[in-house]
């Protein structure tokens, strides 16, 4: 999550010496009082639970958004060809939505890697210095 949203989500709190803390933390906290049983608590309860839930979920598919993009955006993959290039500038894309931050994206290199000539490795018997 983003600064913004991780500011959402705490809370001052003076059972918690003053610090902010998740609301989650917060409305279980409430709901686990003495005296407070009831409809009421319960929804509290069942809402900070799924706060949790809501959050743990974000982070893990931005973390795994992250790893795919790393993965796609590296030397030999983004540059290959116009579709693996779109593919990176798209998970760019649905990494920054997920961060709620500017999209950088990658303009096409000069040369696809898939039009580079390279030399070929030298066959068994040439250019073999150890014989």
């Amino acid at each position: 999550m983003n600064e913004k949203q991780n500011e959402i989500g705490m809370m001052e709190s003076e059972h918690h010496y003053g610090r902010k803390v998740p609301i989650s933390v917060i409305l279980c906290d409430l709901s686990s009082q003495e005296n407070c049983d009831g409809f009421e608590y319960d929804v509290m309860y069942k809402a900070a639970k799924y706060i949790e839930y809501l959050e743990h979920t974000i982070n893990k598919r931005t973390k795994e958004i992250t790893v795919v993009t790393d993965i796609q955006t590296s030397e030999g993959n983004w540059n290959h060809d116009p579709y693996m290039h779109g593919m990176a500038n798209g998970l760019i894309l649905a990494k920054s939505i997920m961060a709620g931050s500017k999209v950088d994206f990658l303009d096409p290199p000069e040369e696809w890697g898939k039009d580079k000539t390279c030399e070929p490795l030298a066959t068994e018997g040439e250019n073999n210095d150890h014989n």
